[in-house]
């Protein structure tokens, strides 16, 4: 899985590669989100987007009632580590417009570790962060994939 964090004008924060070879979408989607909000919160991020391309999850994640899919217990440990923040907002994206993120994740497929940068874009993922569209944000937002 991948993850990368980026601030309002768009810029690379961090970047979050784990090895997960096991799972359906929303399981890994949700593994995903998980590190990325332990990753924010150890990097002292207080206003976050979190964008991912698993419409299910990212609905249930949206939906304030209690979620009763076979996933459910996962949202409920999403929203309480997402509790801790001062504002968050869960966004579905188009898997066509988180490509940065997939690329993290493909990459993920080689290590059999986790690994993380901080202020600094790994080489493997230049190219794919200039080709990228990046708009003006009013937050810190990650890109789970």
């Amino acid at each position: 899985m991948g993850i990368i964090i980026r601030d309002g004008e768009g810029e690379t924060i961090g970047v979050a590669v784990k090895f997960q070879n096991y799972g359906d979408k929303v399981q890994l989607m949700t593994e995903a989100a998980l590190l990325a909000l332990s990753f924010a919160a150890d990097l002292s991020l207080y206003d976050i987007m979190i964008e991912g391309d698993c419409a299910d999850l990212f609905l249930a994640l949206q939906n304030p009632e209690k979620c009763l899919a076979p996933f459910g217990t996962l949202v409920e440990d999403i929203q309480w580590r997402a509790s801790h923040f001062r504002k968050v907002v869960f966004s579905f994206t188009n898997s066509l417009y988180n490509q940065v993120a997939h690329v993290i994740a493909k990459e993920a497929l080689k290590r059999n570790s986790i690994g993380i940068r901080v202020e600094e874009c790994p080489p493997f993922l230049l190219n794919s962060i200039q080709i990228d569209n990046i708009w003006e944000r009013s937050c810190d937002f990650l890109m789970v994939g």
